[in-house]
């Protein structure tokens, strides 16, 4: 088990359960009591390494949900946008999905008080809200002129904000206790939609350079122009086409580099077994 010295105490970085011990167990392997895993006992620095990951979880949490509003809400707003913006169920889903995706994944991440973690995947959100909250409270106080009625109550932005911030919380909670499901679904589903996506992206590439393989075509039988027809089936085909397929496989590798490093970072003090791709 991994303990982390707290003056003669150890805590195990699996279960959080703390140990007194008379004798200094630092650099010994020690099981514990109450959940029997054991492993070299880490450095006494253990502890602002932990408060670092905690933090980088809690950011790692907000790209995500960046990500996925990004991803998601785009699609969304070009199918079900009005004159009048987005349907207000249509934002509460979406944001409520984030919110939670972002909890759940900040929460896999930390030892300990996960609901706090997911709660801070929220809190741009929060400060913001606040931020303007008491803007409209400071120009209504002081601000004589300014007279109509504004709930804060019955916004729907404010709504949206506290609901969210609750499923984060929740999200967290549960992304803590079930951490190892949710990383090996993630493992599973990060293989399911990169082969698809190759397989999507080599059809995409292959009708792109018949596409070129067209123009050449019809640049030599049409126009009688050889140089032109050799630019596209020798050089602008292969360039675009395939140049593209290699272009995107190395971002899609970059994201999997990252996942890999993310995933074997937490793995000793997570219990996960790193990963050999």
């Amino acid at each position: 088990m991994t303990y982390r010295k707290i003056g003669m105490e150890y805590k195990c970085v699996f279960c959080g359960k703390v140990l007194e011990s008379p004798v200094d167990l630092e650099g010994q392997e020690v099981e514990c009591p109450y959940c029997g895993r054991d492993k070299l006992v880490p450095l006494s620095k253990h502890r602002k390494k932990g408060c670092a990951k905690n933090i980088v979880a809690v950011i790692i949490g907000m790209i995500l949900g960046l990500c996925l509003r990004i991803i998601i809400g785009i699609p969304l707003f070009f199918i079900f946008a009005t004159e009048d913006g987005m349907p207000s169920d249509i934002t509460l889903i979406l944001e409520v999905f984030v919110a939670f995706v972002a909890g759940a994944m900040a929460g896999s991440l930390v030892l300990r008080m996960g609901w706090l973690a997911g709660m801070l995947t929220q809190l741009l959100r929060i400060i913001v809200t606040i931020l303007v909250i008491g803007l409209l409270i400071f120009v209504m106080v002081t601000d004589k002129e300014v007279s109509y009625s504004f709930n804060l109550l019955r916004s729907p932005d404010l709504r949206v904000v506290i609901i969210s911030v609750i499923v984060a919380c929740v999200a967290g909670t549960i992304g803590q206790k079930y951490r190892k499901e949710i990383w090996g679904f993630l493992g599973h589903l990060f293989g399911l939609i990169a082969g698809i996506f190759m397989f999507v992206l080599y059809g995409v590439g292959s009708l792109a350079y018949l596409y070129f393989l067209y123009r050449g075509g019809k640049a030599l039988f049409e126009e009688g122009a050889i140089l032109k027809s050799l630019f596209w089936i020798l050089i602008a085909g292969p360039l675009i086409s395939y140049g593209g397929i290699a272009l995107v496989m190395g971002i899609g590798m970059i994201f999997m580099w990252v996942f890999k490093k993310i995933h074997d970072w937490y793995a000793p003090d997570l219990g996960f077994s790193s990963l050999n791709w």
